[in-house]
């Protein structure tokens, strides 16, 4: 028997869209005390979104254990992950066509690897 907490009030087939789900996250993320579906509703950037799918959004985090509820309301408690370092942006520039070919010539003859590289690129043998 499921519990009633993790029963979806949603019609068969619907549920919350990913968009609301991340809007519910970022929500809950923002601020640590607990709030009530009321208040995440009010919150939402959109007009009218329906009690049921609120309600969705949050028992999927409940789910996950992403985030527990009490009597007053639903809080966030999946610790924050840092990002990877260096992961983030790439570092140095694309590298040369010469310099790829340069590489490649364990692989074979560097000028068959250029030749290819650069009909890729769509540059014509002069």
């Amino acid at each position: 028997m499921v519990p009633a907490a993790f029963q979806v009030i949603t019609p068969p087939g619907r549920g919350p869209t990913l968009v609301t789900l991340r809007e519910v996250e970022q929500i809950l993320r923002a601020t640590r005390a607990s709030l009530s579906l009321n208040e995440i509703r009010r919150r939402m950037s959109a007009r009218a979104v329906r009690h049921s799918m609120v309600r969705a959004a949050v028992n999927e985090f409940l789910r996950w254990g992403l985030a527990r509820e009490d009597v007053s309301g639903v809080r966030w408690v999946a610790p924050r992950v840092p990002p990877l370092p260096g992961r983030s942006r790439r570092r140095g520039s694309v590298p040369d066509i010469d310099d790829l070919a340069g590489s490649l010539a364990r692989f074979g003859p560097v000028e068959d690897w250029k030749r290819e590289l650069d009909a890729m690129r769509g540059e014509e043998d002069e």
